[in-house]
């Protein structure tokens, strides 16, 4: 008798040892299937914020348009791309010329700062 419960008993622990391993095996499985979903809807994001910033460039080549970064607030405008540089000052003022050294500042009508070219 004692044999017998021993013997069910070692059974049963191989048997529950051999679930956990494939439980652990299962998960790692998944694991595995997860990461590589999660990668390729990353390449999917990247690929169509790719194909969406070249149509959005294109867009803004026709119409003349350039994006510049507005280093005030953070935030990118877009200015006719027929000048090379735009100055802004703190209310949101723009000037736009061809001529580098044409810096409206100290012509009193507010602090100018050079806003930068972006793409």
């Amino acid at each position: 008798m004692d044999a017998a419960n021993r013997q069910m008993a070692a059974q049963y622990n191989q048997f529950n040892q051999s679930q956990q391993m494939r439980q652990k095996q299962h998960e790692d499985f998944l694991a595995v299937m997860q990461r590589g979903t999660d990668m390729s809807m990353n390449r999917t994001g990247e690929a169509m914020n790719a194909r969406s910033r070249a149509a959005d460039d294109w867009c803004d080549y026709s119409l003349d348009q350039q994006k510049r970064l507005d280093p005030n607030t953070g935030l990118i405008t877009k200015d006719s791309s027929a000048y090379n540089y735009t100055w802004v000052n703190e209310t949101g003022d723009r000037v736009q010329t061809n001529n580098i050294n044409a810096n409206p500042n100290g012509n009193g009508t507010g602090n100018w700062t050079l806003q930068e070219n972006v793409r």
